[in-house]
């Protein structure tokens, strides 16, 4: 336990550093930058889906409709930090204002297969899947593919024999889903099982799509604005009963247009809270940041009741990041002895591959840091941006471990080799569908360890 316990102190520091550094002085400030963590996440959510919208529209791809990423992340990928190099995706903006929307989630063999369904507060409403834990069962079941209707709130009917209803809160929702790809030589292979997840709506019928579009000043009046007619749109979900207590100072449900209603000195502190809580936000983060050794991800990731500092800042570095049950991440940017990691240092970290607790898939990337702490792969000689444990050709020592050798030279032999870059950089360890030992914090990644004929002291 005393794993668990580091993970928990760990991000409850993040929380009171994000907290004292959003909500520092008096109660009337407090009150309107609590107000802001509170809409920093349906903020985000409505920035993350026009950004979709306008990629989906350009490739003829609508609402409710899905659009697949038919390749994996590489140096070119920079849409958002940290992407990962295992999965292909397929994505759909979800309006179910129009009445249910048909899933179909193909059958993968022992391929890794995730869909996730997530609301405007970043909450996954539901997660379906191979290997997907069956909600409420101690026991893993061998698949949860099939047939489903995605419906809203105000729904009321019965589904055909063989569906499965999945509630969504909300007329808005997102769709993202995840397959695994071993490696360039299985990307056709998983492209097929990809091509075969699907969206269509049950009966169309006339929506009422999102009507505002984000200001790219990112203005207070906007965001509020975008706001308020996002949970209009989610009239009765748990978290959006909780803007009444800022009614006052205009956060209002389904109202468009409350700016002009309020006066200057509202508007002026609305300003102050949302302008500033970008820079809130990355400096706790970055506070987090420097802490030595691997950082688990928040145990409540993806389901953060009223954790709103929590749920902002995820927003903000890992939009669309799943529950802990589903995917846990470990981030480091030190070596073993609490060094920062370096492109001038050549690394080894040795991995038991067997002794990795997870029922879906592990792997390793290598990310440079920008200089506003973003991240992202690099090129590389050899196009490898990540390892993982279906990747081909890594090669075994005699005990049966792997290390492998992160270094930005090109060793004698790259079998084991993760490029890095020649600057600052971080890893991120991901397990998806991780075993008991994870979820518990008895378990991390083993130690990067630095070799001795290294440039830095």
């Amino acid at each position: 336990m005393q794993g668990l316990n580091n993970q928990i102190r760990g991000w409850v520091v993040f929380v009171c550093a994000l907290c004292m550094t959003a909500c520092a002085g008096g109660t009337d400030r407090d009150r309107f930058r609590a107000a802001a963590l509170y809409a920093y996440g349906p903020y985000q959510y409505a920035l993350n889906m026009d950004r979709v919208m306008q990629r989906n529209r350009a490739a003829g791809v609508g609402l409710n409709e899905m659009a697949y990423l038919r390749d994996l992340a590489d140096h070119r990928s920079r849409s958002v930090t940290a992407p990962n190099a295992d999965t292909i995706y397929g994505s759909a903006v979800l309006d179910l204002s129009g009445g249910p929307v048909k899933l179909i989630v193909p059958e993968a063999g022992e391929r890794y297969v995730s869909v996730m369904l997530m609301d405007i507060f970043s909450d996954v409403i539901a997660t379906v899947g191979t290997g997907r834990k069956a909600d409420g069962d101690a026991e893993k079941t061998t698949d949860m593919t099939g047939r489903y209707w995605i419906v809203g709130p105000d729904w009321t009917g019965d589904t055909p024999p063989g569906i499965t209803p999945i509630r969504a809160p909300g007329a808005d929702a997102w769709l993202l889903a995840r397959v695994f790809v071993a490696g360039p030589g299985d990307l056709e292979d998983a492209r097929a099982v990809q091509s075969r997840i699907g969206v269509k709506p049950v009966d169309p019928a006339p929506l009422s799509p999102f009507p505002v579009t984000p200001d790219p000043d990112a203005s207070a009046r906007n965001a509020l604005d975008l706001v308020n007619t996002l949970l209009g749109r989610s009239p009765d979900h748990v978290h959006t009963q909780r803007a009444a207590a800022f009614s006052d100072i205009g956060l209002r449900p389904g109202q468009r247009d409350v700016w002009d209603t309020l006066g200057p000195a509202t508007q002026l502190k609305w300003r102050a809270a949302f302008d500033r809580m970008p820079d809130a936000l990355e400096a706790a983060l970055l506070a987090r940041s420097e802490a030595s050794g691997w950082r688990p991800a928040p145990d409540n990731l993806s389901r953060y009741d009223t954790d709103d500092a929590t749920r902002a800042a995820v927003s903000l570095i890992g939009f669309g990041a799943m529950q802990v049950e589903d995917a846990s991440y470990f981030s480091s940017n030190t070596d073993a002895q609490g060094r920062r990691l370096s492109g001038m240092n050549d690394y080894v970290m040795t991995l038991q591959p067997d002794a990795i607790p997870v029922d879906g898939f592990w792997s390793l990337s290598v990310y440079a840091v920008e200089a506003d702490g973003r991240r992202f792969f690099i090129d590389n000689p050899i196009n490898r941006h990540a390892v993982n444990s279906a990747t081909p050709g890594l090669v075994l020592d005699d005990d049966g471990q792997l290390p492998l050798q992160l270094s930005p030279d090109r060793p004698a032999s790259d079998a084991n080799w993760l490029p890095t870059p020649d600057g600052d950089f971080a890893l991120i360890f991901r397990t998806y569908l991780p075993q008991a030992p994870i979820l518990s914090g008895d378990w991390t990644p083993p130690d990067l360890i630095r070799s001795p004929a290294s440039a830095t002291p």
